[in-house]
């Protein structure tokens, strides 16, 4: 599989390494001014040990879950992070070297034990792991540090502490996992997808209602798979994210193939879960698209193109079609590629783009095989019938710009017709801001320093789409001090500036939650 060399990744990249954590708030010195009205939260999660004693995590997805927390009050702001207290941290820490494998990081048995005690080992069920260090996931008034397995951890969304117990969310429901990028309704409704492995392998949409007012404890007790989706090719895909409208639910099952019998022998062969999954371009990337209401999924069969995804961007209806938006990677995705040493050296995979697909949502049998069912003007996105009775889709390349961590005014917007989308360009060397409508974009970057995902927060009470502020967390790379940035979420111009003193590091995913009082949602352990 192609890739690229890139200098910005490689000074990026050569950045992850162990970081400390900094328990108690330190007050940040503003530069600018801060909205009044931004009162509020602002949590982030990534990897932020990389290193334990003489071992190294390998993956860019492995390192320990560090807690990042920027609370903003008055115009003023602080800042604090703390290590999740996951089995895997404190196992390792205590130890002093990997004791629980991660995504592409493989845990050698106890040096100390015997040869034949270590032998057996490799024969003993494997340790599922609970470093949860992608995203910060809310289920009613709680907070999860999430990933893609099936464990997740309660944290405090004010000191960051952790619950002393992982939650299964197996035990809830029939899933081995879920994403980590759940969507949630305005209703306080969680909705996510999960995959359940075996000879009968499905996917599975999850329904988590809102908790009885009032209750803290077990948030899934009320959850429930509301939609099977059954495995196309008898292949499994991996996927880490999906869509959701109004009235339907998007899957896309990508030609990312999780090789199932590799992962129940990979811990005898010494094998981590990057090594058992494979991208296949011989083979097509299907849409399943599933009605919110009944949970039932469409006849049609939309293909495309192999084509590879980590986010979806939004989707919404329009005309009785489906406009489903993405990050999209034309030449696949190879987990091999992301190998953290050969990251830092600037090899990364190849780079995604906007791209819009239109899935017409009715058609009629007299139609022409070949001829364009979309009938939305001003796109160049295409759909046609093929001879197999599938609908064939091909996408409008929205912008040619490398982009990745999409992110929109979700809480008005998402699953509707919106315009605007945040995102990082150049390996998180800059900032931008795409204009759908207009097709103009808007850069913010600054030399010898490396941004975040965008987050972007809507002013209370406006109507205007991009009437807010957007937040990213900004790491030096000099003597400097990093910040959490913040601006104007129209002109996209900087109108604050957080200074922190010291080197804050990378975090993949985080959120924006107004207002929340550590003292009516203590963690209970």
């Amino acid at each position: 599989m192609d890739g690229v060399r890139s200098e910005s990744a490689a000074q990026y990249f050569q950045n992850f390494s162990t970081s400390r954590e900094n328990s108690e708030p330190i007050t940040a010195v503003v530069k600018g001014t801060v909205p009044k009205w931004l009162h509020g939260s602002f949590l982030r999660n990534g990897g932020g040990k990389y290193e334990v004693g003489h071992d190294k995590y390998n993956c860019v997805f492995d390192g320990l879950a560090l807690l990042h927390l920027f609370e903003i009050n008055a115009g003023r702001v602080t800042y604090r992070s703390r290590f999740l207290r996951s089995e895997a941290y404190k196992e390792a820490v205590a130890a002093n070297r990997i004791v629980i494998s991660e995504v592409g990081t493989f845990a050698y048995p106890d040096p100390c034990k015997s040869i034949f005690e270590r032998f057996l080992s490799f024969f003993l069920p494997e340790r599922v792991s609970d470093n949860d260090n992608v995203n910060v996931m809310k289920v009613g008034e709680e907070f999860y540090a999430c990933t893609e397995l099936q464990y997740i951890r309660r944290i405090d969304p004010k000191t960051l502490e952790s619950a002393e117990n992982k939650l299964d969310i197996s035990n809830y429901i029939a899933v081995h996992g879920a994403t980590a990028h759940p969507h949630e309704d305005k209703d306080g409704t969680v909705y996510n997808m999960g995959s359940r492995y075996g000879l009968n392998a499905v996917y599975n949409i999850i329904t988590i209602p809102p908790p009885d007012k009032g209750v803290h404890d077990d948030p899934y007790q009320k959850a429930f798979v509301s939609t099977t989706i059954q495995r196309s090719d008898g292949s499994t895909s991996y996927y880490h994210s999906f869509g959701m409208t109004d009235n339907y639910f998007i899957f896309v099952e990508q030609p990312l193939i999780v090789k199932e019998w590799q992962v129940l022998s990979k811990r005898f062969f010494q094998k981590t879960y990057a090594d058992c999954v494979e991208w296949n371009p011989s083979m097509k990337t299907l849409f399943h698209v599933i009605r919110r209401d009944t949970g039932q999924i469409l006849p049609m069969t939309y293909k495309a193109d192999a084509f590879a995804v980590f986010h979806h961007v939004n989707a919404f209806e329009e005309g009785g079609h489906l406009i489903v938006d993405v990050c999209a990677y034309k030449g696949g995705i190879d987990f091999q590629t992301l190998k953290l040493d050969e990251m830092k050296e600037g090899l990364v995979p190849l780079n995604s783009q906007l791209w819009r697909f239109i899935l017409p949502l009715t058609y009629t049998l007299n139609s022409k095989m070949g001829d364009n069912l979309v009938k939305i003007e001003n796109s160049t996105a295409s759909a046609a019938a093929m001879e197999d009775g599938s609908i064939h889709c091909k996408p409008e390349i929205l912008f040619e710009t490398v982009t990745e961590l999409p992110k929109i005014n979700y809480r008005e917007f998402n699953g509707k017709p919106y315009r605007y989308v945040y995102g990082i360009s150049e390996w998180f060397k800059k900032l931008v801001k795409f204009d759908l409508e207009e097709k103009t974009l808007k850069f913010w970057q600054e030399d010898h320093h490396f941004t975040s995902e965008p987050v972007f927060v809507p002013k209370p009470g406006s109507t205007m789409e991009d009437d807010g502020v957007v937040l990213s967390s900004v790491m030096s790379t000099n003597e400097s001090p990093s910040f959490l940035l913040i601006l104007d979420g129209k002109s996209f111009t900087e109108i604050a500036r957080a200074q922190i003193p010291l080197k804050i590091t990378c975090a993949f995913h985080g959120r924006f939650d107004g207002c929340t009082n550590s003292s009516e949602n203590p963690v209970r352990t």
